[in-house]
């Protein structure tokens, strides 16, 4: 950037300008006039590569926290088949006898077990949590779970508006869910074109922080008619529910698994063990459940991040293609673009005006 000042330029006023628009905005332009659109454009790069990489790391993370919670699954499945045939061992033998004493070390085995798999899932909520408040990640899982609640809002409305069609016209059902679907799509449409006018602008912006407020609002209306139609579809959930977790609350989840299990675990005696059969069965088979729902909702995280990494490409490109336009208009008026065009911000080539910055 050097000594020029990038919040001079006038040319990321809007950030989706067409092309051939830009080309002659920069043609009355000096070099020097030029050189502060460049900086500009190139701090605007520099971002997006930096959210594009942190948004990967976010990937990778969420990708080693889904494989713990599937082998915590798999860690509590193996202790309850132990237990089970422990507990069912010993609800057939007499006190005393081999049978019984070996069924009673399998018993203590399986305990174990549990202990061990109640350790790997609070070990997993550490993660998860850790995960959460990484200050450096906030904003892009932020992102991907408010488009996850958009996305959600989608489907509730799609939904909706099947189950309308099975509904006889002008009866109060039809006519309160019609009401319903009505608001919800109001507000997805206010909110994609809120969301449209902040895609214009440069982030960060007094501009860009106004707008953020009103897509935010815009959200929180579209979630609120959302919940009005499908409210089990958003929010944590607890144990024993069959609904599916808000991947921001699995780390809760995650801690109220780990005592249920922890209960089974305390609970389970030689003594016993014919009378708690059939609750420790159904308190394991409700943690397992839940385990499989909260990788569900990680892993629906992870693949909504996904999708971010390939809007923020798309992003990056447009700027890459801007950028290429003002570094072309300096050149031609003899402007230095070496220290432009050697900087490292690209991760892979490609062809074109511009290759070098391209993610």
């Amino acid at each position: 950037v050097g000594d020029v000042d990038p919040t001079a330029a006038i040319t990321i006023n809007d950030l989706t300008i067409p092309l051939d628009q830009l080309s002659l905005m920069v043609k009355p332009l000096t070099v020097e006039e030029l050189q502060v659109e460049a900086a500009a454009w190139l701090i605007l790069l520099r971002d997006k590569v930096q959210e594009i990489s942190t948004t990967e790391i976010a990937i990778k993370r969420e990708n080693q926290a889904i494989q713990d919670e599937a082998n915590a699954a798999q860690a509590v499945k193996d202790a309850e088949v132990k237990l089970l045939e422990a507990e069912d061992t010993l609800a057939q033998e007499f006190p005393g006898t081999p049978a019984y004493e070996k069924a009673a070390e399998q018993l203590e085995e399986a305990k174990q077990a549990l202990q061990q798999a109640e350790q790997d899932i609070l070990n997993v909520a550490e993660t998860v949590e850790a995960l959460q408040e990484d200050t450096s990640l906030q904003d892009v899982l932020a992102a991907a779970e408010n488009a996850e609640d958009i996305g959600t809002a989608r489907q509730v409305l799609e939904n909706a508006r099947q189950e309308q069609s099975d509904l006889v016209a002008g009866t109060a059902t039809y006519d309160a869910l019609t009401k319903r679907i009505d608001t919800l799509a109001q507000a997805l449409l206010k909110f994609e074109a809120e969301e449209e006018k902040l895609d214009e602008v440069v982030p960060e912006s007094e501009e860009y922080q106004q707008l953020l407020a009103k897509v935010n609002t815009a959200r929180e209306l579209v979630v609120q008619a959302a919940m009005a139609i499908a409210p089990s579809e958003f929010g944590p959930i607890d144990i024993g529910n069959d609904t599916s977790v808000k991947s921001s609350a699995t780390d809760v989840v995650l801690g109220e698994i780990a005592s249920e299990i922890n209960a089974v675990e305390s609970n389970a005696t030689a003594e016993d063990a014919g009378a708690s059969r059939e609750s420790d069965k159904a308190q394991l088979d409700a943690a397992v459940e839940q385990l499989d729902n909260v990788v569900a909702a990680q892993t629906e995280l992870k693949n909504q991040l996904l999708v971010n990494v390939t809007d923020l490409q798309g992003e990056q490109a447009a700027i890459v293609e801007r950028f290429t336009v003002i570094l072309d208009a300096l050149e031609q008026k003899g402007g230095d673009v070496a220290s432009y065009r050697t900087r490292s911000l690209c991760r892979r080539p490609c062809a074109g005006a511009g290759a070098e910055w391209q993610s």
